[in-house]
This record gives C-alpha cells, sequence and structure tokens, in this order.
C-alpha cells in the first residue's frame, strides 16, 4: 500500500487520453486516488476525441499518454508503485539541486 505523504514540490502529470479507451478511464482513476493521498501532483486530463488539444509537445498518438512534468513516462498503462518512486526520485533530485545551489 502507498504511504501517504504530502510535498511541497508539484509535478505537472497530464494524460492525453480518447473517451473509448478503457484503459484510459483506468489511469485516471487510479492518478486521482494517488492525487488525493498526495499533494505534490497536479492532474490534467485532455481527451482528443472531444477536440481538446494537447499541450504543443506532447505526443497524443497512443493512448493513454502520460506526461509528468513534460517528460513522457508512459503508453498505456501506469504501475502506482512505480509511478510514486519516480515522483519520490524527482523530489529527492529536487532538493539535492537546491542545496548545491545555495
Amino acid at each position: 500500500m502507498l504511504k501517504i505523504e504530502k510535498n511541497k514540490n508539484t509535478h505537472q502529470v497530464q494524460v492525453i487520453t480518447r473517451a473509448s479507451c478503457l484503459i484510459c478511464d483506468e489511469v485516471i482513476t487510479e492518478l486521482e486516488k494517488y492525487k488525493q493521498s498526495h499533494a505534490n501532483i497536479k492532474l490534467s486530463t485532455f481527451d482528443i476525441e472531444k477536440g481538446e488539444r494537447a499541450p504543443k509537445g506532447l505526443q497524443s498518438f497512443i493512448t493513454p499518454a502520460t506526461w509528468v512534468d513534460r517528460q513522457l513516462w508512459y503508453l498505456g498503462g501506469i504501475d502506482l508503485e512505480q509511478f510514486d518512486k519516480k515522483i519520490k526520485a524527482l523530489d529527492t533530485s529536487k532538493k539535492n539541486k537546491s542545496v548545491l545551489e545555495k
């Protein structure tokens, strides 16, 4: 089970979806649950079948496409435990970078 952790670093999580995509629904549901217990993500979804345009530079040919801080992390389903580890690794690298800059 994932540990509830609040963090001041906020990561932009953008998911490109299609209304006809069942895996898209699963990914959004999982990320919404993750967001409820983690204050460190801002979740945005873009349904290209509804005419919603993905942000410039983010591919939308394969859905779902999950982007974190403008980097492609997943095409298709996601593993929430792996997602959590990657988010924590980003937070650690940001902390280390800010310490070096001081």
